[in-house]
Formats: structure tokens, C-alpha cells, sequence
């Protein structure tokens, strides 16, 4: 047999049996090595008390006032005093944990580089994110305490000690360091609370703290920084001191399912709501930082909403305080006067009446660590940690914390017994999982080994002598909606819908297509799809015919849309068809349904009923029974080859064009490879040993393998055959060069499997009497949804391998999991009745049977599919296909969302315009339109009336079809007579402040290489909603959030390197955009303002122009609106309004 060098040729350097073994050996041993690494080698974090694991003790040492310093802090896990708040450890210090590193050393307690080996922790009890100077300007008293911008400056000291002369040496290591930044902000609330601040004074602080966190953030990603996790404001109407505080007999004050006071709650998700937006922005800038929101706000809710799953039973009441109903008082507080403390601080939610107990942080930590409460979710973004990934697996987000939760924090978290690798695998590989990456499997071709040591002696906590110190009473914060945050992996309720907003969900799909048919061509101009039964629009017919197998091809198929069998393996539409509406195309056309180029103007669906990922010969030899007339991918893509023959005459390369503007669905795919074995009767152990191969061939698929490679490894499985394959299916993209990315696809989505435990027909076939082989909540078998899952994990790691090796290329993980997870969990929010029963078979308590199935023998259709998730027992209803495809279109179960990658879809960036997918629905259903920016007719750079130059003659049509007001008289004369002698749009009879800034008497417009005009005529500082909200009707006008929007836009279209040269010169000029504002208003619109002058300060703008409001006292018009026969009203010098102009 003929060998091959690692460069595929014959010849030199070639590997034999010996040294393949000395090899294999290196590499396990290096693997090893690697488990042994932490995830990453260095964490930096910055905040309050929540996360200060000490500094506070060395910066005021014995202060007395706070208790914090001395027992019984600390008691529960330290046994003594470190400067936590709490009587335990952190969500910092479980996180570390988790991630294989000590705890975060405090920077006050470290001095040489070397005491910072695994980072640095700068969190001070009592910091605000804004300095004590905002405050004072604002009259609210607040004494020299640390604040974020003091917390920075101590990271760029370290980063001098750490890079010595060579800042610029240190982004290695920014590149490869986790950053907690927060939680920070709720001492911008609680201490001016406490002060006998109003909660409306407090709220308009907000914008100032989000664009304090925010400029952080860009600041150190300006440094380097790649990982940033950035947590929410805790739930503070859950805090005991804020209950006792507060006490209120207003029974509507209080939340009836935790007793937490609404309005404190409220508060905190309006923090949160202003964050989830800000970050949501800093991903667009930075689309190659990952940005991970962390739900404390969510994760802690659970602790209030389900305390017994946690082990607590008073989650209101503090451990340690001065006694009454919440365990605190006026008198007495923990460690001060005379307090109490609890036998069983494991029991409270509460440590001190203000601080969050060990046993709260763990259950929030847990809930970060698992993914069901970080945006994306933590687990799919670090995939380096094998330690965190396996957290995410979990279905059953109500029974995330039970008795398991307990067993996995002692024999996984805890430093002496932490497992590492990947539990589930068995093979020669399995305990190294998916860790033997591309550079340790060098070692067996080209012999290259690598080390790095990130080991560290445990960190000194400071001992804490007796003393408190000053007022750092930091309340618990939180985030958002309450709702659960489902996870890609996970199925729980994120953000659950009611049944009206379903409703309208469902509407704007269809009305998003029908606006995209009439206004817009499509997203995309093709679309092409791979897959099986879920995803085939009518192949089956033209390949088999009338084949008795495939009931599919007659009726009662196709009944409820099409009113006629199709091929499609249910009642109606599938999410394909649900896909293609949303872009405003046709629905996709089955490949063997079209003969000419002409035919596939849209594109074409490969997808055929029954198919596999792989071939026949993969499973018959395992001893797998298999038809021979199965298709299988391999086959479609040869389909789509033969496709690009006829579509580019010839000219593959004038194939790259179309392939970049195309999208590719593919899958569903890979269920049919463990479907037919099941049904044969083949166990799940041997069914899970194929599912790496199926993930490795969907890769290929994606990009296809490099064939002297792939000799190279038939050469070597010889030897090691179980200890390569493992490789290869865990690293098939290391050996790849091209297929679909390689010949020009740009967009791809990808799905992940659905639950297969949910399925009627496996529910009846392998039917337990055992009540644990079912989910409670739901009713479906375990084992077979934790199959799917394990199929799911793969998927998305090798999605995320891929994304690093393509990273001009949008690779999307389609989560249908989770999506059709919501349909389990909450049926009647999609006005499903029956989600475990099928409409169409032959009866029984999941209405199938073994003797009839649909379209054959002595079947049953249901009067109502619309009521039931399953259609056949084998494949979902429409209803469920559409419950799936909005979760989809929304970007709620896509990653990244679908809606932030197809910039060119209106309709879809519509549908996920926001963070949080119910208040998303509300905010539509109140505007009444979706398309406001994406409607516009006219280029970017069109003006306002101060400084607008187009803008104004523009109508943006509204979902329902009325046109906002476009002020027509600016379109038209005597508008711009004087200089242009034509109506140009600009809101006067010729040139605006802005045209003679430009060009002087030239007149110079704004536009192409001279830059871009984003003001448009009535724009506003602040959006709609902020009117709304205070009473104040206003129509839906452009606002400076939306041109900020446009400037993003703008930017990302550039050469990056050839931006930053032009940032770094360019003139901005931050137009006066608002003139309608209450006075009660201007706190909120300057600090709009100002947030927009942090954001393009941090895109490295250095100059900036801000001009002020001009005298609206001397306008015409409200001259004679509000005119007065009071002289004190007027200027004698102007005879302008003076209360105005004041």
C-alpha cells in the first residue's frame, strides 16, 4: 500500500507503524496536558460588591462601619472574613471555578506581574459605574467612592506591569482572557434610594449608566478584548431591606407570585432592557467580539418564583440582620448592633438583607454556567471548555436546580474533584472529546508539539480583622423579563408568548411577506435546501412515483394549505415554505420538478423524504439493514453540481455571484440516519457511536474534505481506527477545502435535530411503565431527547469550529430543538391541544398504532390539525412547522440571530428587532408598522430640517399602509428657491448651517467620499416610546437611536482600515435634533446625546461638533401659537418669548 507524506505526496517523510505509535502516544499525553489548561487563562473583572472578592479590605482596611470585614461573613464556605459581602462565595467565584481557574485574585492584593498569572479582579463594595461628580451636578449627595472609570484605570496600570513597554503586546493576551464586566450600576440607584431620591430622578440616571458600561466595553475591546461577559441589574424589589424600606398596604404594589415589590422590579428590567439594546448595538460594531449578556435578573427570578428547587425556604428573608418579617430592621444589620444570624444560611436567598447568599449565587451561577440565562448563550461561546459546554445539555429548564445541581457542584466544581472531558463518549478518544484539536493532531503528521503553563499558586485571601466600613449596603439588581431565556440546546420557556401575541406573531410573518412581494425584492434571489421529510416541497413524487411506501404522495396530505397532496410529509406547509413567504419568494421548487435554468430563478430544494446524512454502506457495514434506493446527501449535493452546470453554462467561477448572494438551508438532516436503526430495532448506545459521522458529513457538506488528507488518515486508521475517526468527526473542518463555502455560499443555516422523544410514534413503540424515562413537564421520553440534544451539541461545535475557519461567512445554527420545545412546554400559546398526539393514524392514546398509519389501513384524521402538533406521528403539524419557523424568524432560536445577518430583509430584521421577543410584539403591535429604516426609498445621505437635505420628501409606509407624515411642501416650491432653485428637501428656501460648514459659498453637499448627512426632518433625541410612556402622543418619527443605526450601517460597508483613517480626521457634527422637548424631558435628551457622542468617541472619532438648541422663543410660529398680552412674557430687545428661550 502506498504512503503519503502530510503534504500528500509519495516520498519523503513519510510515517511508520512505530512512529504513528510514538505519535499517538505524544498526542495523548499532549490532550491531557490540554484538559488540564483552564478554559481561558486569565479572567479580569470589574463592579461592586457582587463580584469584590476582597479589595475592599485593603482599601479600608479596619474601617468599622462595615461588617463586611469580620465574621460571620464569609462563615459559610471560607470559614472566616475575605472582604465578600456575603457568607460565601460569588457568581465570580463559581465561574472561575467552572472554568478551571483559582479564585480571581483582588488587584489590591497582588504586586507583581506573577500575582496576576490568572488575572485580576478590580469589583469594589459600593462602586457606581458613574463618578460621585454626576451626582453632586444632579444634587444628590454622594461621598469620594469608587466608581468604573477609577476600576479602568487600575486595568491600564496593570496592563503596564503585565506588558512592560508594550502595551501593544499585551492584545495575545486580551485576545484569550474572559472580562466580567459587572455587575455594576445598581449603586447609581440604591445609593441615592436610600438618600430619599424619587424613583423618577433615579430612573432618568439610566441612559448615563448604560453608556457608562457601554464605553467601558468598547474601550477594552479597543485593548483586545474578544470574551465579554456583561451581567443585568438583580430583581432590587426582592431586596429584604428595600421590603422592609418600602412596606407598602397596597396589595397592587406587590408581585402575587414572589411578594416582590413591582415597581423596584420594574426598575430593574428598564436598566435591563436599556442594556440588552446597548450590547445588542456593540455587537453590530464588533461582529468578532463575542458579547455574552448574563441574566441575573432571570437566573435570580427562579430563586424567587421556585425556592424549594434550590433547598430554600425563605428566599424574602435575610440570614443574618436585626430580626421582623424580612430578618432585618433600622436598628441592626448583620455584624452591626444586635443582629441575628440563621442556623442554615442555605435556606435563605438572602445573606445580609442586602447582599444575595452563597446558596442565591450558586443557583445564578448555575444558570449562567448552564446557558439558559447568558445571551449567547455561554456554553455554545466557549467551546474550549469542556466543563461549561456539558452544562448545557439539560432540557428541563424547571428542573435545572435539583438534587443534581447539589452532586455537580461537588464533584465538578469543587477544585479536588473537578471531572474534566466529555462524560458521554466511550471510544478510544472519549475521555479527550473534541479537545484533540487541529494543532495537537499535528503532532501525528508533522510531529509539532505544544505547552503552555497557566498554572498559579492558590490565591491569599486577605484575612479581614474586626471592622466595618462605610455604607456599601449594595442591594440585589436584575434583568429583564422574568421570562426564561431559553438556550439553544435547552428547550425552556424563553420569553413566552400568549396566545393573542402568538396570534400576531403569526400575522406579521404572513403580512412581512406580503409587504416584502409588493415593496421589495427578495432578501435573497435563491434559495437552496438540503434535507429530509422535514424540509422536502415535492422530490418524492418525481423520484418514487406512486410507491404504496410513501403515503405523502395522496391525500390526506396536503389537506389544510394546499388542498391537494404535494409531497410534503404533513397537512400543510413546512418551514421551508414558512422561510421563503418571510423573504418574499415563491415557495422553493423540488429540483426534480424543474428541467431548464429558467425553472430555478428562485433557486431549488434538494431535500427528499427518508434521506440520510450518510450513505447505505456506512450502516450495512455496522450490520445495519439499509435500502439501497435511499438517497442520502452525498447524492443531493451531486444534484446541486449538476445544477450549477446548467445555471452557469459552463463557468463555475460566474457561479461565485450568485452563490454569494444565495441562501442555503441545510437540513433538517441526519434524523433518518438514527430513524431507520431505531425502527429495526438497533439499541441507542450503537445509534449515539454514529453521530459523530453524521455531524463530520454535514461539515463536509458545508466544506468538503481534502482527499490526499483524507488518504492520509485511511492510512493511518489501519492502526488506530476508532482513535481517527473520533478525530475526524470532531475536527473534519481541519482537513477541509471546499464545497459549498468553497464555491462562494456565503449565508448558510444550519438545524439542529428536533426532539425525538416527543414523537407519538416512539412514544407508543418504546413505551415504559418506568416514571423516570419521562419529563415530568412534558411527558416525553428522556433518554431519546437527551439523544437529540447530544446530536445538537456536536452540531453547534462544529458550527462554531467552522465560523472560526470562515469568518466572512454567516453560518447559522437553526435551534429547532428549543423552538418546537416551546410548542411542548406551552402548547395553548399556539393554540395547540394535543402536542403528543397525532391528527392523522390509527388511534390509540398518541393516536397511532402499529397497524395503520396515515394514508393507510384503517386510519383517523382529526376534525382540527391546527389543534395538534404532530400530523402523522412521524412529522409535525403545519401549526407546529409555523410555531418553529417564527422562532426561527425572530430570531430567538437562531445563532446568531437570523434577523442581525440578512441585513438585506426588512421582513426579517422586523421580526427580530428586539431583544426580548414579547416586548418585541407589544412594540409592534403599538407602532403599528415594522420597516421604518429598511423602507426608505432614497440613499443614506438624506437630511432634516435643521440639516437635512432629502429625507423629508420620503413617505415610509406603515404595515397597514398609511403614510407618516413627509411634511410635501419640502418637496415642492418656493422650497430651496434662492440657491438651488428647486426644492431639495431641506426645510428652508436654500442652504442649511451644515451646507456652508461644508462648502462655503460652493455649497458642497455631504455625500460619497465627503461623508454622510443622517438628520431627517422632525427627528427626535429620544424614540416615540419615551413620549408615549409619559402621556404624550407623538407619531413614529426618526429618532437619534435610528441614526446611529444608519451610521453602523455605513460603516461596515467600508474598508475597516481605511474607517479608522477616516474617523480619526472626519468632522462630526451631532445635529440639533430636537425642538418639541417639556422641560421635565432634558435630563433624557441629553443624555442621549451624550451616550451617541461615547459610542462614536469609542469608534475613534476625534472631533466632534455639538451645537446647543437656538432661540425657539423667536420662531414665527410660537409667536403667534403662544402668543401673550403679558409684557413680562416677551424680550424688550428681541420681542421673543422669554419663557421659551429660558
Amino acid at each position: 500500500m502506498d504512503s503519503f507524506s502530510t503534504s500528500g505526496r509519495r516520498g519523503g517523510g513519510l510515517l511508520s507503524p512505530a512512529a504513528v505509535v510514538v505519535a499517538v502516544a505524544v498526542l495523548l499525553s499532549a490532550a491531557e496536558a490540554a484538559m488540564e489548561e483552564p478554559c481561558y487563562p486569565r479572567l479580569f473583572s470589574f463592579g461592586d460588591s457582587l463580584t469584590d472578592t476582597g479589595n475592599f479590605a485593603f482599601i479600608f482596611g479596619n474601617d468599622s462601619r462595615e461588617p463586611a470585614l469580620r465574621p460571620p461573613y464569609g462563615e459559610t464556605f471560607f470559614h472566616r472574613a475575605t472582604g465578600r459581602f456575603s457568607d460565601g462565595r460569588l457568581v465570580v467565584d463559581f465561574i472561575a471555578d467552572a472554568l478551571g481557574l483559582p479564585f480571581v485574585r483582588p488587584y489590591w492584593s497582588g504586586r507583581t506581574a506573577g500575582d496576576f498569572a490568572c488575572g485580576a479582579n478590580f469589583a469594589v463594595g459600593g462602586a457606581t459605574a458613574l463618578s460621585p461628580d454626576f451626582f453632586r451636578a444632579r444634587g444628590v449627595p454622594m461621598a469620594d467612592i469608587v466608581h468604573l472609570d477609577m476600576e479602568m484605570k487600575w486595568f491600564r496600570d496593570l496592563l503596564k506591569l503585565l506588558c512592560p513597554g508594550d502595551l501593544a503586546g499585551c492584545t495575545g493576551m486580551m485576545n484569550q482572557s474572559l472580562f466580567l464586566v459587572g455587575e455594576i450600576g445598581g449603586n447609581d440607584y440604591n445609593l441615592p434610594l436610600l438618600s430619599g431620591v424619587s424613583i423618577t430622578k433615579i430612573r432618568s440616571f439610566t441612559p448615563s449608566v448604560i453608556s457608562k458600561i457601554s464605553s467601558t466595553i468598547t474601550e477594552l475591546i479597543g485593548l483586545g478584548a474578544k470574551t465579554l461577559v456583561v451581567p443585568s441589574n438583580l430583581p432590587i424589589g426582592c431586596v429584604p431591606n428595600y421590603l422592609m424600606i418600602f412596606k407598602s398596604s397596597k396589595k397592587e404594589d406587590y408581585e402575587p407570585e414572589t411578594g416582590c415589590l413591582r415597581w423596584m422590579n420594574e426598575f430593574s428590567q428598564y436598566h435591563n432592557k436599556l442594556l440588552i439594546d446597548e450590547l445588542e448595538k456593540l455587537r453590530k460594531l464588533h461582529p468578532d467580539v463575542t458579547i455574552i449578556y448574563a441574566d441575573y435578573y432571570g437566573s435570580a427570578m427562579e430563586v424567587f418564583l421556585s425556592p424549594e428547587q434550590f433547598g430554600i425556604e425563605d428566599p424574602l428573608a435575610a440570614c443574618c440582620g436585626g430580626g421582623g418579617p424580612y430578618g432585618v430592621s433600622g436598628t441592626a444589620r448583620c455584624g452591626y448592633g444586635e443582629y441575628k444570624v440563621c442556623d442554615d444560611p442555605q435556606k435563605f436567598g438572602s445573606w445580609d438583607g442586602f447582599h444575595p447568599s452563597e446558596a442565591a449565587y450558586k443557583a445564578i451561577a448555575i444558570g449562567l454556567l448552564r446557558g439558559s440565562y447568558t445571551k449567547p448563550s455561554i456554553a455554545t461561546t466557549t467551546n474550549s471548555c469542556p466543563q461549561i459546554t456539558e452544562l448545557s445539555s439539560s432540557v428541563e429548564y424547571k428542573v435545572l436546580y435539583d438534587l443534581t445541581a447539589e452532586l455537580f457542584y461537588t464533584a465538578w466544581l469543587l477544585p479536588n474533584e473537578r471531572v474534566r472531558g466529555y462524560k458521554e463518549t466511550t471510544t478510544f478518544f472519549g475521555h479527550l472529546g473534541c479537545v484533540a484539536d487541529a494543532a495537537v493532531m499535528s503532532l501525528l503528521v508533522d510531529g509539532i508539539s505544544y505547552e503552555r503553563d497557566y498554572t498559579a499558586e492558590p490565591i491569599p485571601v486577605a484575612a479581614s480583622p474586626s471592622g466595618p466600613t462605610t455604607t456599601s449596603s449594595r442591594t440585589a439588581e436584575a434583568n429583564g423579563s422574568v421570562g426564561r431565556m431559553v438556550s439553544s440546546t435547552s428547550g425552556g420557556g424563553a420569553g413566552l408568548l400568549s396566545p393573542p401575541a402568538v396570534v400576531l406573531a403569526v400575522a406579521v410573518v404572513l403580512s412581512a411577506a406580503a409587504a416584502a412581494q409588493a415593496l421589495a425584492p427578495p432578501c435573497y434571489p435563491r434559495v437552496f435546501s438540503f434535507g429530509d421529510s422535514l424540509a422536502d416541497t415535492g422530490n418524492i413524487p418525481f423520484i418514487f412515483g406512486n410507491d404504496s411506501r410513501w403515503p405523502s404522495l395522496w391525500p390526506p396530505y396536503g389537506e389544510t394549505f394546499f388542498h391537494s397532496a404535494t409531497g410534503r410529509a404533513s397537512n400543510g406547509r413546512l418551514i421551508i415554505d414558512f422561510i421563503a413567504e418571510a423573504m418574499g419568494m415563491p415557495f422553493v421548487r423540488p429540483y426534480w420538478g424543474g428541467q431548464t435554468a429558467g425553472d430555478f430563478a428562485s433557486g431549488a430544494n434538494f431535500a427528499v423524504g427518508g434521506a440520510t446524512a450518510l450513505g447505505p454502506d456506512f450502516f450495512r457495514e455496522r450490520g445495519v439493514p439499509t435500502d439501497d434506493d435511499v438517497v442520502h446527501l452525498d447524492m443531493e449535493m451531486k444534484w446541486f453540481r449538476d445544477l450549477l452546470g446548467m445555471l452557469c453554462a459552463g463557468d463555475m467561477d460566474g457561479c461565485k455571484g450568485m452563490m454569494n448572494q444565495s441562501l442555503f438551508l441545510i437540513g433538517e438532516i441526519g434524523g433518518n440516519d438514527y430513524n431507520h436503526p431505531l425502527m429495526s430495532g438497533v439499541s441507542i448506545e450503537k445509534i449515539r457511536s454514529f453521530t459523530p459521522s453524521v455531524i463530520a458529513k454535514i461539515s463536509s457538506t458545508i466544506t468538503v474534505s481534502n482527499m490526499p488528507m483524507l488518504q492520509l488518515f485511511i492510512y493511518l486508521e489501519l492502526l488506530f481506527r476508532e482513535a481517527i475517526q473520533y478525530y475526524i468527526a470532531c475536527n473534519a473542518t481541519e482537513l477541509s477545502s471546499q464545497e459549498l463555502i468553497g464555491l462562494g455560499a456565503k449565508t448558510l443555516v444550519v438545524p439542529g435535530n428536533l426532539p425525538i422523544g416527543c414523537i407519538p410514534r416512539y412514544l407508543m413503540q418504546f413505551e415504559s411503565d418506568k416514571k423516570e424515562d419521562y419529563e415530568p413537564e412534558i411527558g416525553c421520553l428522556r433518554w431519546m431527547n437527551e439523544f437529540s440534544q447530544y446530536h445538537n451539541k456536536l452540531l453547534i461545535d462544529e458550527l462554531k469550529n467552522l465560523r472560526k475557519l470562515h469568518p466572512d461567512v454567516a453560518i447559522i445554527y437553526a435551534d429547532y430543538y428549543g423552538a418546537a420545545m416551546e410548542i411542548f412546554l406551552s402548547p395553548e400559546q399556539f393554540g395547540i391541544e394535543d402536542p403528543l398526539v397525532a391528527c392523522c393514524g390509527g388511534g390509540g392514546p398518541y393516536g397511532v398504532s402499529a397497524s395503520a398509519g396515515c394514508g393507510y389501513g384503517e386510519y383517523k384524521v382529526c376534525d382540527d390539525p391546527a389543534k395538534y402538533a404532530s400530523w402523522d406521528g412521524l412529522h409535525p403539524s403545519e401549526a407546529a412547522y409555523k410555531g418553529i419557523a417564527i422562532g426561527l424568524l425572530r430570531g430567538s432560536y437562531t445563532q446568531p440571530p437570523i434577523a442581525s445577518i440578512t441585513d438585506s430583509c426588512p421582513q426579517i430584521i422586523g421580526l427580530g428587532s428586539s431583544v426580548e421577543s414579547k416586548f418585541s410584539t407589544r412594540a409592534e403591535r403599538k407602532n403599528g408598522f415594522l420597516h421604518l429604516r429598511e423602507k426608505r426609498t432614497t440613499p443614506l445621505d438624506c437630511g432634516s430640517s435643521a440639516g437635512g437635505r432629502g429625507c423629508a420628501v420620503v413617505g415610509i409606509t406603515a404595515a397597514g399602509g398609511a403614510m407618516l407624515p413627509t411634511r410635501p411642501a419640502l418637496a415642492v416650491a418656493p422650497y430651496g428657491e434662492t440657491f438651488f432653485h428647486h426644492a431639495t428637501g431641506r426645510a428652508s428656501n436654500g442652504r442649511l448651517i451644515i451646507d456652508f460648514i461644508a462648502g462655503g459659498p460652493r455649497g458642497t453637499s455631504i455625500t460619497g467620499p465627503h461623508g454622510a448627512n443622517f438628520a431627517a426632518g422632525g427627528a427626535t433625541a429620544l424614540s416615540p416610546d419615551f413620549y408615549r410612556e409619559r402621556g404624550v402622543p407623538v407619531p413614529d418619527t426618526v429618532h437619534l437611536d435610528m441614526e446611529m443605526n444608519w451610521f453602523r450601517d455605513l460603516l461596515q460597508r467600508h474598508d475597516s482600515e481605511k474607517l479608522v483613517a477616516m474617523i480619526t480626521t472626519i468632522l462630526l457634527i451631532i445635529g440639533r435634533v430636537s425642538v418639541r422637548k417639556i422641560r421635565s424631558f432634558t435630563p433624557s435628551v441629553i443624555a442621549k446625546i451624550f451616550s451617541t457622542i461615547t459610542e462614536l468617541i469609542g469608534l475613534r472619532a476625534k472631533t466632534l461638533v455639538v451645537p446647543g438648541n437656538i432661540p425657539i422663543g423667536c420662531i414665527p410660529n410660537y409667536l403667534m401659537i403662544f402668543k401673550s398680552c403679558k409684557k413680562e412674557d416677551y424680550e424688550p430687545e428681541t420681542g421673543c418669548l422669554r419663557w421659551m428661550n429660558d
